[in-house]
This record gives structure tokens, C-alpha cells and sequence, in this order.
């Protein structure tokens, strides 16, 4: 099943039209707000309507490209209008919340009611207030990152793209199908394809070490320049987390290890016969899961909680806006796109059957509910919400498919493993890839290709013990993660929503559950989804009893798995 487009653009002709009368509007929209030197609350609120559809029409061209792409398809003729489109609201529009910051009113423009749909967005600029700079050099600093900060993640991702393995008796294929090899059954394949990549990683270790470092010094840079207190200033904000939330996660992880490393043991026995070589990945187990059986699983689990959720996953798969065929040309990689609330969300996956992909299926699908949801209250400039909120949704989701997928192979050792190693993945190997990454960056974007290695090494050991035996080519493999280069902290934000959907689960039988859990997928980034879960479930990161409850139940978890093994 491929994408149905017409939801966005009947044609590519449309497409340029509309491309070109969003330049005209981005003109007459920046000419009309520079000459505002004081703002009448009228006067602001069409602004603010103005810059919203203009915001629309970007986020859904930049939406059509990226569907046009991942499906295999040719992206070239619209690719340079996109770019210009693109440029011009940068230049034009993008500055034009920090005109705001000028006025001393916009304290009060928060209490206006006249502004209520507003209320978040003006206040996330309140908040910014003391760490941006003047309108001129926040244009620059946004222009200079088209070729500086974006410029070396593209650089790294393109370097992935565009490598190219051999593997006598297959032939030719890209790098995404090499990382697919690591996990097949055919040992002599796995093995191999293992090899080809610890070639890759070598050869690339001192190029992709300098793009990393790189990336940190920009990241100190703008800590200077915009007076922050950390490097990850920004990212604590709109995650609503601290570093004292992050203290807690690495120390509670840490003391709990054991639970990990006993996991690790047993996944040994089950897979290699008590090897402990190759288990640090889990490989295909069971049989294969059909599209139509993956979707009745989720489904099932997805009514559980409401109909409304089944009906919206119904309706995406029988609207073509689920693709989830594996065919040539189409991208690796599983994404659900939701960039306008005016357009229903796209779910992209190649689905080949194995658990990973049922599990993967139920996560994005976790982030079609949230986002159809939300899309009902919000609008373009708060719909889209921060990443620990949209990843907690799609985790506690994904735990949903976990457990019915669970009943349903009524708790055998293998279906226990593969559940396992999908909480486990998340809590324990993401907590030891964010401490890695923070390491790496306390260098100060000076840290070498053998210092990334020894940290890594240390962390793999601390993490793992003895229980697991690696190969050469995992000696640098963190470069298989992009998160390290594309987006900072992205892995630890997994670990917290993993924490936070497994509290949530606990919360099922609670009164009036589903009402709460609607009403946590509704707000947006209008209101502190932090403040929200602790209201509404009293659920908080920063207590160390509630991460020891969970920690407890994987203990609990463990043991059925090794009762299960014997």
C-alpha cells in the first residue's frame, strides 16, 4: 500500500502554484508587520492568524517533499522551489515573533482573552525573552545555520545515504539494508554483514568524530552567546526536564543494572545456546506477524483505552496512509508524519512481519492517535508538542501492543524475550547511549576518535559486564545512531518515556482513565503536559520511589522469564 497524496496537493502543478502565492503572502505579511511599532491587541491577533497560515502552507509543502521521498519517488522539480520557499520565510517571517520581545506589553498579552489560542506561544517567548538577541542577529544566526549546524547533520546522514556495500552472492545494497542484516537468522549473513560495517565505521570513525565535534562547539557557542547554563538549555525547556531529573535516571539505571545483565544471560541461552557472542542484538525468533494480524493486535489494544482510537487507525489504513510495503526505491526507517493539523497523519514502516516491526507499527500508530487527536484543538503553532511528550504517548501506546501481543502468545518464553528486550532497549541501552553522548560532548568539541571509543568501551562494560561478548565492528557502531549528530538527548528522552508510559500504565484502572489520558493527548503545547501528568495521575520524573516501582516490575517481569527458561 503506497501514499495517497491528494490529501495534500491534487497534483505536483498545485503544489508549485500554491508555492508561489505563499511567497507573495510571506512579502506582504513582513511588509505589513515591520511597520508595527506598538501592537493593539486587534493588530496582533491578525498577525498572529497571518503567520499561522503562512506557517501551514510551509510545514505542509515540506510535508509533501518528505512523503514524495521516502515513497522511492524522484523529488528534484520541486526540491529547488521548496528551498527558495523556504529561504524566503526564514528571512521574512521567522523573526517575526522576536518583534514582540520589544514591547513591554506582552506580559499582559498573556492574560488577554482575546489571545487565549495564543496563550502558550506567547508565553514559551516570555520565557525565551532573556536568551534571545536582537531581530538582525537572530536572522543571522538562523541564516548562518543553514550551512553550519544543518550543514554537518546533513553531512553525516548523507554519508549513510549514500554508502554502498557488497556482499558476494547478494550483490549491491545500501546501508539501512546492511543494518537489517544484522538480525536475520543466517549466521554466516549476520556475520558478514557485520564485518562490512565494521569496515565502514573504521574508515569513517575521524570524519564523523570531527562532524560530532563540530557540532558541540556550536553548541557551546550559542551556550555563550545566549548566556544559557547548560549546552542543553533549550532541550531541558521544552522537555519540562532538569538536570537533576537527569542525575536521577543515570543513578537509579545504574543501581538497577543487575536487572539488565540477568536479562542479558538468559537472552544468551535463548538465542545462541549460552554463546554470549552476537546477543547484543535480538534476532528474528518467532514467525512472521501478517500486515492484517499486526493491525488486529494494535487495534485491539488501541480500543482497549477507546473505540476512537480503533476507528482512527481503521480509517488511516483504509485511506492509504499507512505505507507499509517493503519495495525498492521506498526509504528505511519507520517515521509518522504530522506536520499540519489539517492534514491526517502519514505512517511510514517497512514492515517484513518480525515482532521489532509489530512493536515499531504500534509506536508510530501511537503517534497518529496523538496527533489526530490534538489536531482537533490546536492550532499549527501549538499542535506540535515537545519530544518527551509526543515520545511518552507513542511509548505508552507501543506497551500497550507489547502486553496484548503478550496475552496473545500467552506469555511464552520467546514472547517474553522480545517484550523485554523492548523495555529493556529503551531503559537500559538508551540510558548508556545518553551517558555516552554527554561524555563525549564534556570534551568541548575536542574529543578524538580513540577517546570516542574508550568512552564507549567503558560505558559497554559498566552496562553489560560479561555477560555479552561483542564483535570488532561494534567497537565504534554509536556511529549507527544518529541522534548522536542529528538531535542531542534525543536518546534519553526514550528512557524517560518509557518511565512515564509504564506509570501511565499503571494508571488503567484508575477512575475516568480514558477522559484523563484524551485530555493529556488534546493539550498541545498550549499547557505543561509535566504539570498535566502530575495533576491528573500523579505522576512525576523527579521522585525516586515511582522509577523504584518500575524497576520492581521488570525485576518481576524477569523472574516470569526465567521461569519460563527453565
Amino acid at each position: 500500500m503506497q501514499w495517497e497524496l491528494s490529501t495534500i496537493y491534487e497534483s505536483e502543478n498545485q503544489f508549485v502554484c500554491i508555492c508561489t502565492t505563499t511567497q507573495r503572502e510571506i512579502l506582504d505579511f513582513y511588509e505589513y508587520y515591520k511597520k508595527i511599532k506598538k501592537y493593539e491587541v486587534p493588530q496582533l491577533v491578525e498577525c498572529l492568524k497571518r503567520y499561522e497560515l503562512i506557517s501551514n502552507e510551509i510545514l505542509k509543502a515540506q510535508l509533501y517533499k518528505s512523503l514524495v521521498y521516502y515513497g522511492g519517488n524522484e523529488v528534484d522539480q520541486i526540491e529547488p522551489l521548496l528551498d527558495g520557499l523556504l529561504e524566503q520565510y526564514n528571512e521574512f517571517i521567522t523573526p517575526f515573533p522576536l518583534s514582540l520581545l520589544h514591547h513591554d506589553e506582552l506580559r499582559t498579552y498573556l492574560e488577554d482573552p482575546c489571545l487565549v489560542n495564543y496563550s502558550r506561544f506567547l508565553k514559551n517567548l516570555f520565557g525565551e525573552k532573556k536568551y534571545l538577541l536582537d531581530v538582525d542577529s537572530e536572522k543571522i544566526i538562523h541564516l548562518k545555520n543553514t550551512t553550519g549546524y544543518n550543514a554537518m547533520q546533513q553531512l553525516y546522514l548523507s554519508s549513510l545515504e549514500d554508502a554502498e556495500f557488497f556482499i558476494k552472492g547478494i550483490g549491491r545494497f545500501d546501508y539501512n539494508t546492511l543494518l537489517g542484516y544484522l538480525n536475520v537468522k543466517d549466521e554466516k549473513l549476520r556475520n558478514n554483514a557485520a564485518r562490512k560495517l565494521g569496515y565502514f565505521f573504521k574508515k569513517n570513525n575521524i570524519y564523523f568524530t570531527k562532524l560530532f565535534n563540530f557540532l558541540t562547539q556550536d553548541m557551546l557557542i550559542d551556550k555563550r552567546i545566549r548566556n544559557y547554563d547548560s549546552i542543553y538549555e533549550s532541550i531541558y525547556s521544552e522537555n519540562e526536564v532538569s538536570e537533576t531529573d537527569y542525575k536521577l535516571l543515570e543513578k537509579l539505571v545504574i543501581q538497577n543494572v543487575d536487572i539488565f545483565q540477568r536479562y542479558c544471560e538468559i537472552k544468551a541461552k535463548k538465542m545462541n545456546n549460552g554463546s554470549k557472542w552476537g546477543v547484543s542484538n535480538i534476532h528474528d525468533l518467532s514467525k512472521r506477524i501478517c500486515i492484517e494480524d499486526a493491525l488486529d493486535i494494535i487495534v485491539t489494544a488501541f480500543d482497549n483505552i477507546s473505540s476512537e482510537y480503533k476507528n482512527i487507525v481503521t480509517t488511516l489504513f483504509n485511506d492509504s496512509h499507512i505505507d507499509y510495503e517493503c519495495r525498492e526505491g521506498k526509504q528505511s526507517g519507520a517515521i509518522c508524519f504530522a506536520a499540519v493539523p489539517d492534514v491526517r497523519p502519514y505512517v511510514f514502516i517497512n514492515y517484513s512481519g518480525t515482532i521489532s516491526d509489530l512493536f515499531t507499527l504500534g509506536h508510530e500508530l501511537g503517534h497518529a492517535v496523538h496527533f489526530a487527536t490534538s489536531a482537533k484543538k490546536n492550532s499549527v503553532i501549538n499542535y506540535m508538542e515537545s519530544n518527551l511528550h509526543t515520545e511518552s504517548v507513542a511509548v505508552f501506546f507501543e506497551t500497550l501492543v507489547c502486553r496484548e501481543y503478550l496475552k496473545r502468545s500467552n506469555n511464552s518464553c520467546f514472547a517474553l524475550l522480545e517484550v523485554m528486550d523492548n523495555f529493556m532497549g529503551k531503559i537500559y541501552r538508551q540510558t548508556m547511549n545518553f551517558m555516552f553522548e554527554k561524555r563525549a560532548r564534556e570534551y568541548e568539541g575536542y574529543i578524538t576518535p580513540e577517546q570516542m571509543e574508550k568512552e564507549w568501551e567503558i560505558l559497554r562494560e559498566q552496562f553489560y559486564s560479561d555477560t555479552v561478548k561483542f564483535g570488532g565492528y561494534e567497537k565504534n557502531n554509536y556511529w549507527s545512531i544518529p541522534h548522536f549528530i542529528c538531535e542531542p538527548l534525543l536518546t534519553s528522552v526514550y528512557v524517560f518515556s518509557q518511565i512515564i508510559a509504564l506509570m501511565l500504565v499503571n494508571k488503567l484502572e484508575t477512575d475516568d482513565f480514558e477522559k484523563k489520558f484524551h485530555g493529556y493527548l488534546e493539550i498541545g503545547s498550549n499547557n505543561s503536559f509535566m504539570e498535566y501528568l502530575f495533576k491528573e495521575f500523579h505522576i512525576r520524573i523527579d521522585q525516586e520511589k515511582s522509577w523504584q516501582l518500575i524497576f520492581n516490575e521488570l525485576l518481576e517481569l524477569l523472574k516470569r522469564l526465567e521461569r519460563a527458561n527453565e
